[in-house]
């Protein structure tokens, strides 16, 4: 009491320490993240969104952060990340000449980032401040098929194609009236982003 300090207050606070020291010993051993770190949010908003994703699209997202976010951030607790650190990931993967895959994976980090302001565990989103700061990757223009052989190849995969009703109609109506995948969903006023994903139609990343 000399120092003016509660000595009950002062075992309580070092007892949820301990409990909180072990708690974090016990989920590293399990190979879990921290609680309340990036990657313990971000998997928790994965598990929240992934349902209403094909699993070939959820796949892709989860490697991205898996392979090029949470080596670097993913035990920074969610409410520290700043601009900048996000930043430095992002510059790592730009290096290495993917420019989409680092555009993807910032879209990927914000959405979990304002999943953690949602729940109250992070304060703000610190994605959104890197708006513009990555390079913009050089559009690529693909030819126009114009062997017959080739066409006919085309037009059996769209026929093939697993899709949805919508998807694959739209698949069927691009040859005709010459119009990407995209504008005729748009013209229909269904536009569906899985269109984007389109397998006779894809773009590799």
């Amino acid at each position: 009491m000399a120092e003016d300090i509660d000595p009950s207050q002062k075992r309580k606070a070092e007892k949820e320490s301990w409990a909180q020291e072990r708690i974090a010993d016990e989920r590293e051993a399990q190979g879990l993240p921290p609680i309340d770190s990036f990657e313990a949010v971000a998997r928790e908003w994965y598990a929240v969104k992934k349902d209403g994703w094909s699993p070939s699209y959820g796949e892709r997202i989860i490697a991205r952060l898996e392979n090029d976010v949470f080596p670097y951030i993913g035990k920074v607790p969610v409410a520290e990340i700043t601009p900048p650190q996000l930043l430095e990931v992002m510059r790592r993967i730009e290096a290495r000449g993917v420019l989409e895959t680092a555009h993807r994976a910032l879209q990927d980090c914000s959405q979990a980032l304002r999943y953690a302001v949602a729940i109250g565990k992070a304060p703000s989103n610190p994605a959104r401040d890197l708006k513009g700061a990555l390079r913009r990757p050089m559009a690529k223009h693909f030819p126009a098929i114009t062997e017959p052989k080739r066409l006919g190849e085309l037009l059996r995969a769209i026929d093939s194609y697993a899709a949805t009703p919508v998807v694959r109609a739209a698949l069927k109506l691009a040859p005709m009236v010459l119009l990407r995948l995209v504008n005729c969903a748009s013209r229909s006023g269904r536009r569906s982003t899985s269109m984007r994903r389109c397998g006779p139609y894809r773009r590799s990343a």
